[in-house]
């Protein structure tokens, strides 16, 4: 027999066979997984359509879209995303959301004009892309007692918020979806996502935080729904950017 054609035998029929075929399925699946979440994935991109609607959004609002943000000082940087945020929200919270199954971009937001926590924070962070201003989505949880990231994932009817953060001359500033709290005092001292709770009754510069920030509260970055009904494929598996989902790995 043919040494070589002895050692194809040997592969297709002895220990290396096995071998083969257990790595080459951990590859299909890992393949395979990549895909799903890749596809599942919420796009933090801007689209022709996204920024058509934003500039109509940005005229009706009254707030000028060749405003070169960078030029600002920090001061007026900071009103100038209020002066957002005030519109976006407006004279009152109303918590009137787009219905689940269907798309919350420019366009949805410009024609249904909601008003819940979810929808406000997504428009204010495409509005700040707009801006080239980084941002992070940022869910927040009640905590009443110790619970797990999978337990915060499933666990039905928890309380819940959706916030933005804003990365302004290399802070991390918080910016909320239902009334004008930014998250730094009247001194300019910024305070951390996590310290909120323990500075809640300061004097903040803007509105007081939001009531979910007064007890216990747990966050996660890049989740934007745990059912995955805001976005497409609308498949029940978390809307995640995992992007922004990797900061809950690190210290920010």
């Amino acid at each position: 027999m043919n040494i070589k054609f002895g050692r194809y035998l040997y592969f297709f029929n002895g220990m290396k066979i096995s071998k083969f075929f257990k790595y080459f399925i951990i590859l299909i699946l890992i393949l395979c997984l990549s895909f799903f979440l890749k596809f599942n994935e919420v796009s933090k991109e801007l689209t022709k359509n996204d920024i058509y609607y934003i500039e109509l959004l940005l005229d009706d609002f009254g707030i000028n879209k060749n405003t070169d943000f960078n030029k600002m000082q920090f001061e007026e940087k900071l009103f100038f995303i209020n002066s957002i945020q005030k519109k976006i929200i407006g004279t009152e919270y109303q918590n009137r959301p787009i219905s689940q199954n269907n798309e919350r971009e420019p366009e949805d937001y410009y024609n249904f004009r909601p008003n819940s926590c979810f929808d406000n924070s997504r428009i204010m962070q495409r509005i700040l892309k707009y801006f080239k201003i980084k941002t992070l989505q940022v869910a927040i949880y009640h905590k009443q007692t110790s619970y797990s990231w999978l337990q915060i994932l499933f666990k039905p009817k928890l309380p819940s918020h959706s916030v933005t953060i804003a990365i302004i001359d290399r802070k991390y500033i918080l910016i909320d979806s239902t009334n004008n709290f930014i998250s730094i005092k009247n001194d300019n001292n910024i305070i951390n996502i996590k310290d909120l709770n323990t500075f809640y009754n300061s004097n903040w510069k803007f509105e007081k935080p939001h009531p979910i920030f007064k007890n216990k509260f747990f966050f996660i970055y890049g989740l934007y729904s745990r059912h995955g009904k805001f976005y497409k494929p609308y498949l029940y598996f978390p809307d995640i950017n995992y992007s922004e989902f990797k900061f809950n790995f690190i210290n920010l």
